[in-house]
Parts: structure tokens; C-alpha cells; sequence
């Protein structure tokens, strides 16, 4: 890039707009690039021999120019040889490249050695890996991967100690006045008068191709370079902290004498290669600061851009120069190339800024739409034949007045079918900016500006050059774009992503294991909840602090791993005090390594952090033990009753009925032993596969340790038994606690959760969110009794007729609050694109009537470097007491013993021994007209609006229901 001016005009105030629409695209065409296979792999073969060329030595003018390589090759990692290859295969044959390279150019700064360098670009072997990247992505295979890897190398080869990358612009004096004779650089960037600085352009360059270079290796399971990523954190520090000039009018002093150039941020188009690469590695790191950095620049993008209402509307209309030929001032960051450079960051920035920020992704939003528009309403041009889809270099010039005959080209070299098709892509994510007319149009756009991609990779339709090696030259570099569109059109059409880290600035709870319950700061209270999260490539650890009230207060990361994917795992993860330090603040994690290798790792907690204990090792492993027959039932608890809770439980799967409980027992020299193969249960004619979803542990047997486990378990479609097996010595005993013939499993899978909830007497019982119609859930008791589970009614303790009670599958836990010896319920329920939502149930089972509350976060996630703190919660009401037209259902709970209804003049009077507490009224169809709750006393009267005969069901405070007929 040759335009460094540093001259930066005043801000101008954002005003506030109404959000701006894409526009319709003024041209029926909107037909697919076609282009034939081998087409592709022939320009991927040409590509391959412009690798690690021949090192230019010499130039001879006495001999035509003729140039000489004599001193051997770049590195194979590499391509092209910087600008000498833009002169060397010049387009023209009337024009002598070789002598235009060779000669000084006037366009170089005085300050500089005006001899244009020869060394390999980090942005062009950038751009040649991106493209065989994408064209891999889309063919569903990793063909390219071998030169994708020696192309990473060279990179990660040729980043400098700070972190950034050269840029080599000028050839310099390696003896006083030999500058125009001194080709080959060797990396050597200390020549005298060479402007070999390390610079945003190739840096944020670099950093693309290293990102994308990682995330297609990792996807592929291909072996990532030694050091990549540390490459990419090196690089994305470079451009982090380099300060952004907050003084507009007055534009940092560029400092020529140090290898660390300081301007870099006094430019458009610099601040959007610096924006554009920290994007990238974003994406991948999820640095918190380096998303402060993303938003520092994009606002500062968003500020610069031109928002009068003339023919520059939505450009960034600054960098004064002249048209060439001309004394036609135009503004440099107004080229089209350079407009979709800034573009396509504002673009990748978007995908960043969590989806809860809605102020400042409206404001890029709004930029993007006005730079889109500019491109669609005077840049493109639909005229059918000639230059179709062709843009306009420039269209204005510095007052925006318009061009006469400005000139159309296809920079499928440059950036613009790039950042096209990015837009395109990211606005499906963007829905609450991006509606679905906009991102046909957007489309249809890409269809048009794409359209001459699939020709211009045939060195044959270049018939204005002579030179074959030229024309080969010309279709590699127009490659790009070719294979950019193909990949993002693709995922488009399938509606999938390109990256998994892709529309990742949300938090999706479907990225999440399951979540416990823990005391991580110990205070002695189970009030934090862990879960495992990842973005697509790394993952975390966070910790959710519950206040004294149980609303949630924060949420923080407390690790993070590169090398730890999430599908080791999953729901195979637990609590408890597995070090045996006195807190119950460890995790232990079942791995499946594949191959029937399986390891139990724990992560033990300090207080006020995980430490990752014993590494890859585990605390226990072992070849033939296959952690997928294990599902997600697994549980910890205090199961060989030594009073720790330092044991782990599992359901292993042998055949279609063959069931094992395998009991891992905690070590004191941090591991666990596997407490015989045998099991401590097993049935040959008990199939896991009729586990309804999660199993649970807990006191159930009230004997005062917790060494039990419930199973709710399917013996059809519509009937369900619970069982417990109770931990008697070594082994455990199966029992049938509870059965109904009438509660499908479908209705509560992974949504099972136990803990002490109906009375906090230490005996634990069992909640469910029972899905009684789509969208209509009640939160279900069953009653720990010591030998039996008692069921508390359908209405339950919670209702709601807006609650899909699927979002929050297996992402359910019980937890506890100070000194409440009762449990509350965590949950995380999805919302698709958007932050699910971090819900509690709130247990006032003690109150007047007795009842969950749910309280929910929203809209919350900002990845913050501190975490997300001051989180608010907002109070969702029940449906508890009034959810009618609902059908009676069959109970087999125990009757009461002595209850009577008397009428008194139109009204009706329950007299019961035992206090009410809920009364409803069905008439003869079945269907619920009315229902009392929470009255908690031996009489009550009620009215009945409609004469007629009626069911009356009453519920006392032990759960006994007995039904009565009214005749009216």
C-alpha cells in the first residue's frame, strides 16, 4: 500500500439517526459464480509455483534490464517477491517492468530511497494460505493442508520481537548510494534510507491468515506449527497496544528511527488492518482486552466516516492526493479498495461486540449499512456486458463532486468480493440489525460483484497480456476472491458457519456442560454455580456467584485452555471435595479420549481458582473403559460413607440391558481407585436406554449421608417409575420408591434436579420442570419420605404458560444460600442468538403459600476482563393458581381420610382434619375451571359462578388428595 499521509480532519458529532436500511439492489441479476473443479485446482496449481521463488540479485540495464537470481530461494512458506513481482509480470507489453522496478519512482516519500523492494510480502503469503484455506472449507476436505502449514511457518518464522510484521516497502543502502543495486534483503530491515518498518497494514495481514490457519487446522484435526499460537498472542499484543491518536486535528509524529513505527493509527485503512486482525484473534483467545481494544477502534471507524447527505454519504472521505495524471484532488481512503478494507473490519468487528451491547452494535451496524449503501447506489456498475459488476475506483473527488467516466475494474486482487461476502454472511447472525430482505440484497450484491470471479482465475481470459507466465501471475492473485466467495456462499446456502468461532459473542448455553453447584470462595456455602463453556476453540471455566438472596450476582472466568475441547466431557462432570482439604469446591470431569481411553481429571478449587490437578494424567485412567457407555449419568457423592463427599458414581452401559454401577472412590493421594469391574450393581434386564435423561444423588434413605441415587426411569411411552438405589455397605440396593402410569418421559428429560427443597429437614427429595403442553411448564415435587417418593401434585410449586422447559435440558443444578438449609434451582435457558437467559427458582417453600419465584438474567453477557458483575435480575411471575382448561389427571396419591363440603346459600364450604392447601374444581369433561391455592387452613369457602355438577379435588399440607362430587 502506498499511501501513508498522516493528515487527519475534525470529528464530526454523531448525530442520532434512524437506522439505515440496505437498499435494493438495481439489477435483476442475482444468478451463482459457476466454475468447474478442475478449473479451481489448476489456479491452485499455479499458485504453487510462484512459492518460495528465486531471490532477485541483480538488474542489468545493459542487457534490456534482464534481472538475475543467483543466490538461491526465498522459503518455500512464502510467495511471490514482493513489488518486484507486481513490475515483473506487468500487464502491458509495451512497458518494461524489470526497468520500472529498477529505476526510482516518485510516488516513493523523498525521505525514503525511492527503489521499491523485492522481499516476499507477509500479506501476500497471507492472502495465497487464505484462499486454498477457503477453497478446502469449501470442497469439505484438507488438500492444501501441507502448504497451508509450510505458509504458517514462514509467518510464525518472520514475526519480529514485538510482535508485528514488516513491511517491505523500499530497498535502502546496504553501502552509501548502492540503494537502486541492493535487491536481495535478506530480512535484514536495517538498510540506511529503507522504509522497513513494522506496520498495522502487514501485521493485521498476518494476523488473518495465522488465525485462520489455526481454526482450519484445529477443525481439520491436523497438528497445529509449533508456536502458532503463541505467534497470534504476540501478534495481537502488537496491535493492542498501540495507543489510537485521540487528537484528530493533531496526528502522531512518526518516529523513522525506531523499529517500533508509533503512526500506524494516524490512517483509515490502518486503523482497520489493526481492527480487522484483532478480530480475528479475538475470536480465537477471547481476551476481554482485546475486545476493549475492538470497540476502542470501531468507534473510532464509526466517527471518521462521512455523514453529510451528498455522494460521499457512508465513505471516509480523508487523505488528500491527487488522481493520477491529474491535479484532481480526490481523498486516498475514498478508493474503493481502501473503502472495503475498512469495511470488511467494521464487519469482523460486529461479529465481536456481544449481542447485549446494543448501543454500540447499532452504531457499527448503522456504519456498515451506509458504507454497504455507497457501494451498492454509485460504485457498482449493472450495465449488462462490458465491465458487469466491475466497481469504480473512485467516484468522487474531495468536495464530492462526482468523477467524469470514473474507471471500472475487477480488484478481485484487493478486497471488495471479501468484504461482500462477509457482510452477506455475518447479517444472517445479526438479526437485530440485519432483517432478512437486507441479507437477499446483500447477496444478490455479492452475486454481482463475485460475478466475473470464476473467469478471471483462467490465465486464458487475460488476452491483453502476452506473457503466459503473466497471465498465470494475474489469475493467482485474482484467486482470492474466487474462493472466499465459493466458502462463505456455501455456508450461506447450507446455513451453517465457516468458522466455529463465528456468531460466538453471545452466551449460548448449548456451548456449555452441565452446570454444579460448589463452594468456590469458601465461606462454607454451597452458593456457586461452575460450568464449562467454549467459543469454538478454547474453553473456560466460570464461576456464578449467587447473592444472599439467591439472584445472581456475577459470573467470571477462572481458567481457560486451548488444548481442552468441551466433547472430552460434556455432562460427564461433578462436585464435591475430592482433595479432601474440608471444601466442597473441586470438580472432576470423565474424559473420552477416544479409542476406548478414558481418564477422570479434577480440577481443584483453592479459594480463588481452579488449578488443573495432575494435568493430562488424571487422577485416573484406563484403556477398555469406554466413557460414552457412561452417557452423562454420572454423580458424586459420599458413597463408601467415610464421611467425605470424595467418591464418583456411574451407570456404564454393557449391552441394550446390561447395567453396571461402577463406584470411583477418592484417594487421599488425589486420585481414585475403581472399586472392582464388577460393579456394585448390575442387572442383565435394566437398559440404560430407558434412564430418563439425568441421573441424581442425595440423602434419600435419611440416613444422613448422601450415598444414594434416583433414576427416573421409562416403562413406556406414557408410564414412568422412580427408582433409588440405596448405598448399603459395598454395594447398593435397587428399589421402586415411585410409579404413574400417566407421566411421559418425554415431558422432563435432563430436567431433573435433587436437593433439599420441600422442607430443609436434611432428607432430599426430587424437582422437575414438567412440560405439560409446549410452552406450558410446572415445577413438579417429589417428596423425599425416607422409603418412598410422594408426589406433590400436577399444579406443583411454579407454573408458567410462557416457559419451554426444553431450553434448559441438562443445564439444571440445585444449589444452597447462607444459612437456608433449603436448596434453590439453577438453571440456563437457551435463546437462540441471543444470551440465554441465567434463571433461579427461588425456594419459598417456608411462605404463605408455598412457591418457587423465579428470577431471571437477561441480555448479559460483555465478556468483561473483571467479569460480568452487578448483574440484574428481573422477576418473572408465576402461573401458579391460574392455569385452567387444564385436564384432570390421574393420582394415586393416598386419599384423606375425613374431609367434607357443605353448601351454604350459593357458596360451598371444605371442612378437612388436615389444612388445605390447594383446592380445584373440574366439571364433568374434565377440564379445570378454578383453582385455590395456598390456603393452608382446615376450612374454606368458594363460589361457583355456573350451576351444574363438578369434580372438587382437594390437596391437604401431607399431599393427600381426596376428590368429591358437587351436584348443582
Amino acid at each position: 500500500m502506498k499511501y501513508f499521509l498522516s493528515v487527519l480532519f475534525g470529528v464530526s458529532l454523531m448525530n442520532a439517526q434512524t437506522q439505515p436500511v440496505i437498499e435494493n439492489i438495481p439489477s435483476n441479476y442475482n444468478s451463482s459464480v459457476v466454475v468447474t473443479n478442475s478449473a479451481i485446482q489448476n489456479v491452485i496449481g499455479l499458485s504453487e509455483t510462484f512459492r518460495g521463488q528465486a531471490k532477485l540479485t541483480s538488474i542489468d540495464p545493459a542487457n534490456g534490464y534482464q534481472p538475475q537470481y543467483t543466490n538461491g530461494n526465498w522459503p518455500l512458506g512464502s510467495w511471490f517477491r514482493g513489488y518486484f513481482s507486481g513490475f515483473e509480470y506487468q500487464p502491458n507489453p509495451n512497458i518494461n517492468g524489470y526497468k520500472m522496478f529498477y529505476e526510482s519512482d516518485p510516488a516513493i516519500p523523498s525521505y525514503l530511497a525511492p527503489y521499491w523492494s523485492s522481499h516476499p510480502q507477509p500479506r501476500d503469503t497471507g492472502k495465497q494460505i487464505r484462499a486454498l484455506i477457503h477453497f478446502d472449507n469449501y470442497f469439505g476436505n484438507s488438500s492444501n493442508s501441507n502448504t497451508v502449514v509450510t505458509g504458517l511457518e514462514y509467518l510464525i518464522n518472520q514475526i519480529q520481537p514485538n510482535g508485528g510484521y514488516i513491511y517491505w516497502w523500499t530497498r535502502g543502502e546496504s553501502q552509501p548510494g548502492n540503494a537502486q543495486t541492493s535487491f536481495e534483503q535478506d530480512d535484514n530491515v536495517q538498510k540506511q534510507g529503507a522504509y522497513n518498518r513494522i506496520l498495522i497494514y502487514e501485521t493485521g495481514s498476518a494476523l488473518a491468515a495465522l488465525c485462520e490457519g489455526y481454526l482450519y487446522l484445529k477443525k481439520n484435526n491436523i497438528a497445529v506449527p509449533e508456536d502458532l499460537y503463541k505467534t497470534i498472542v504476540a501478534s495481537a499484543e502488537h496491535i493492542y497496544i498501540k495507543p489510537i491518536n485521540d487528537d484528530l486535528d493533531h496526528p502522531t509524529v512518526p518516529d523513522y528511527s525506531s523499529s517500533y513505527y508509533n503512526a500506524d493509527y494516524n490512517s483509515i485503512n490502518y486503523v482497520a488492518f489493526g481492527l480487522w486482525g484483532l478480530s480475528k484473534a479475538y475470536k480465537i483467545t477471547g481476551d476481554c482486552r482485546y475486545l476493549e481494544k475492538i470497540e476502542e477502534l470501531g468507534k473510532w471507524l464509526v466517527s471518521r466516516q462521512h455523514k453529510e447527505n451528498d455522494l460521499c454519504n457512508g465513505t471516509w472521505n480523508e487523505g488528500e492526493g491527487k488522481l493520477d495524471g491529474t491535479n484532481i484532488l480526490v481523498n486516498h481512503e475514498t478508493k474503493i479498495v481502501y473503502h472495503a478494507i475498512t469495511l470488511r473490519a467494521l464487519i469482523d468487528a460486529l461479529d465481536c461486540i456481544p449481542k447485549s451491547d446494543r448501543v454500540l452494535r447499532e452504531k457499527l451496524a448503522s456504519s456498515i449499512k451506509k458504507a454497504a449503501n455507497h457501494i451498492i447506489k454509485y460504485r457498482v456498475d449493472y450495465q449488462a456486458g462490458g465491465s458487469f459488476g466491475a466497481t469504480s475506483y473512485l467516484h468522487t473527488d474531495k468536495n464530492c463532486t462526482p468523477l467524469v467516466n470514473p474507471n471500472y475494474g475487477y480488484y478481485y486482487s484487493d478486497d471488495i468480493v471479501e468484504c461482500i461476502a462477509l457482510l452477506a454472511y455475518y447479517s444472517r447472525f445479526a438479526t437485530d440489525d440485519f432483517n432478512s430482505e437486507e441479507t437477499r440484497n446483500l447477496r444478490q450484491l455479492l452475486n454481482i460483484v463475485a460475478s466475473s470471479t470464476g473467469n478471471w482465475i483462467d490465465p486464458n481470459t487475460h488476452t491483453t497480456i502476452i506473457d503466459p507466465v503473466q497471465k498465470k501471475y494475474r489469475s493467482v492473485i485474482y484467486m482470492p476472491s474466487l474462493a472466499f466467495y465459493l466458502d462463505y456462499n456455501k455456508a450461506m446456502d447450507n446455513n451453517t458457519k465457516v468458522f466455529e468461532v463465528d456468531n460466538t459473542n453471545f452466551f449460548d448455553s448449548e456451548k456449555t456442560s452441565k452446570p454444579v453447584s460448589l463452594d468456590f470462595d469458601h465461606d462454607g456455602v454451597r452458593d456457586e454455580v461452575a460450568y464449562f463453556s467454549t467459543n469454538g476453540d478454547k474453553t473456560f471455566l466460570n464461576v456464578a456467584k449467587m447473592a444472599s438472596d439467591g439472584s445472581i450476582s456475577s459470573v467470571k472466568s477462572v481458567w481457560k485452555s486451548t488444548g481442552y475441547p468441551l466433547e472430552l466431557f460434556s455432562d460427564r462432570i461433578v462436585s464435591g471435595d475430592f482433595d479432601s482439604d474440608g471444601y466442597f469446591d473441586d470438580i472432576a470431569v470423565m474424559c473420552d479420549y477416544g479409542g476406548g481411553e478414558t481418564r477422570i481429571h479434577v480440577f481443584e478449587g483453592t479459594g480463588s481458582e481452579f488449578i488443573y490437578s495432575n494435568q493430562d494424567q488424571g487422577w485416573w485412567k484406563e484403556m477398555g473403559y469406554y466413557a460414552n457407555l457412561v452417557g452423562d449419568r454420572m454423580v458424586s457423592g459420599d458413597f463408601d460413607g467415610d464421611g467425605n463427599h470424595n467418591d464418583v458414581a456411574v451407570f456404564y452401559r454393557y449391552d441394550s440391558n446390561k447395567t453396571i454401577i461402577h463406584v470411583f472412590q477418592g484417594q487421599a493421594n488425589k486420585s481414585f481407585k475403581h472399586l472392582t469391574a464388577n460393579g456394585w450393581w448390575q442387572s442383565n434386564n435394566y437398559s440404560t436406554d430407558n434412564i430418563i435423561g439425568n441421573i441424581v444423588s442425595g440423602n434419600f434413605d435419611n440416613n444422613g449421608i448422601h450415598d444414594d441415587i434416583a433414576v427416573f426411569y421409562k416403562n413406556s411411552d406414557e408410564a414412568t417409575a422412580v427408582h433409588v438405589f440405596e448405598r448399603v455397605g459395598s454395594s447398593f440396593v435397587f428399589k421402586k420408591w415411585w410409579e404413574n402410569t400417566g407421566y411421559p418421559f418425554s415431558q422432563f428429560t435432563k430436567r431433573i434436579v435433587s436437593g433439599n427443597f420441600y422442607d430443609g429437614n436434611k432428607r432430599d427429595d426430587i424437582a422437575v420442570l414438567y412440560e405439560s403442553d409446549p410452552g406450558h411448564t410446572n415445577l413438579h415435587l417429589f417428596q423425599g419420605k425416607g422409603d418412598h417418593f410422594n408426589y406433590l401434585g400436577s399444579t406443583g410449586y411454579w407454573a408458567s404458560t410462557k416457559y419451554d422447559s426444553k431450553k434448559i435440558k441438562g443445564k439444571i443444578v440445585d444449589f444452597n444460600i447462607g444459612n437456608d438449609t433449603k436448596s434453590q434451582i439453577f438453571a440456563m435457558y437457551n435463546v437462540p442468538g441471543k444470551d440465554s437467559k441465567l434463571q433461579v427458582f427461588k425456594n419459598n417453600m417456608d411462605s404463605s403459600p408455598p412457591n418457587f419465584a423465579l428470577n431471571e438474567v437477561k441480555d448479559w453477557w460483555k465478556n468483561e476482563c473483571d467479569g460480568d458483575i452487578n448483574l440484574q435480575s428481573q422477576y418473572v411471575p408465576s402461573g401458579v393458581g391460574r392455569m385452567v382448561n387444564r385436564t384432570l389427571e390421574n393420582n394415586t396419591s393416598d386419599k384423606i381420610a375425613d374431609i367434607k363440603i357443605y353448601k351454604d346459600s350459593g357458596s360451598y364450604e371444605v371442612v378437612s382434619q388436615e389444612k388445605i392447601k390447594s383446592i380445584q374444581i373440574f366439571d364433568f369433561s374434565g377440564k379445570m375451571i378454578q383453582e385455590y391455592t395456598g390456603i393452608l387452613s382446615n376450612r374454606y369457602k368458594f363460589n361457583i359462578v355456573n350451576k351444574g355438577n363438578y369434580i372438587v379435588k382437594v390437596s391437604d399440607i401431607n399431599n393427600k388428595i381426596s376428590t368429591k362430587k358437587i351436584l348443582d
